[in-house]
């Protein structure tokens, strides 16, 4: 491999899309159109982590001091990031569920509605995308099955914004995650 600086990307902005479990994945780098995929809004600044961790088991034996073989024991892959935006579909996916009752007229006057917490054991899959662009290169991270994993803890204060961490992590689902990009590298 040689260096290429056309194959440094850098994620410039990103939209996050959130799905129930099954939700018909767009082909290619298609946004997705359907109903079935939410928009969430604004991200904090500090953009979004994605983790891969490996649990290994040495196979170790008398006669040597490296291990002979390594084994795979769990192979786990995780996302996080913070949602910026303040609102019924963002808590329901941060905290992992719940229920809304929307209120009537102006936001600001005597019309309110109410986010109810989740039970303890509620906590639905989802579907994930999320598009990070550079300039016209797209790459799209998708995970088709991840359920809610982190601790949640918000901050108030009348320095910033509310703000809604959002941990997700992948569980086994017939169909594997996927990267899928038109930047340098993956195009010939």
């Amino acid at each position: 491999m040689s260096l290429d600086s056309t194959q440094v990307i850098v994620a410039g902005s990103a939209t996050l899309y959130l799905a129930t479990q099954g939700a018909t994945v767009p082909t290619g780098l298609a946004a997705p159109g359907t109903a079935q995929w939410t928009d969430a809004g604004y991200l904090t600044d500090a953009g979004a982590t994605f983790d891969l961790t490996r649990s290994v088991n040495d196979v170790n034996v008398w006669q040597s001091l490296d291990p002979i073989r390594i084994i795979t024991t769990s192979f786990t892959k995780a996302v996080s990031m913070t949602l910026r935006q303040w609102n019924p579909a963002n808590l329901a996916y941060a905290l992992g569920g719940g229920t809304t009752a929307m209120g009537t007229g102006t936001a600001g006057g005597t019309a309110y509605g109410t986010y109810t917490y989740p039970a303890a054991s509620e906590n639905p899959t989802r579907a994930v995308i999320l598009d990070t662009v550079d300039g016209s290169y797209t790459v799209r991270f998708y995970w088709p099955n991840m359920q809610v994993s982190g601790n949640l803890s918000v901050a108030l204060g009348r320095t910033d914004s509310f703000t809604l961490p959002l941990s997700l992590t992948s569980l086994t689902s017939t169909s594997q995650p996927t990267i899928v990009s038109n930047a340098p590298g993956f195009t010939a």
